[in-house]
């Protein structure tokens, strides 16, 4: 009984192995995240390890003033080309200040999951005053 139960007790690890890789992971973003820019960025775009589930996909901007408006969620593209990423245009103005982008979608196995990233938007500022 015993040669019998270590082939199966194999077995059934290496499907739980097989199912912890199957979720898809966050490969970047942008704006980086935990980075700090200086201009503001126009788009939120996630890369994931799999193709993004779209019809469940969200993405979602907080900074200081509260929500961001963004524009409509879409599958990014290179070159033409799907590129296993999620996007959305900032419609909204940023003022200075920490950001959380928000994303939620699926993957291959078909589990929702959703995650957060944050940047912060620095502006460079001139100052007009002073004189050469």
């Amino acid at each position: 009984m015993t040669k019998r139960v270590a082939p199966v007790l194999v077995f059934l690890l290496s499907i739980a192995v097989v199912g912890l890789s199957a979720h898809l992971k966050v490969e970047r973003t942008t704006p980086v995240a935990d980075a700090t820019v200086a201009d503001a960025p126009t788009r939120i775009q996630v890369w994931f390890s799999q193709n993004p589930t779209l019809p469940v996909s969200a993405l979602s901007l907080k900074g200081p003033e509260g929500t961001v408006e963004l524009g409509k969620v879409e599958a990014g593209r290179t070159d033409g080309k799907p590129d296993r990423s999620l996007m959305a245009p900032i419609v909204g103005r940023l003022a200075p200040g920490v950001y959380t982008a928000t994303w939620k979608t699926s993957g291959g196995d078909g589990h929702i999951q959703t995650d957060t990233f944050t940047f912060t938007f620095t502006p460079v500022t001139t100052d007009d005053t002073r004189r050469h």
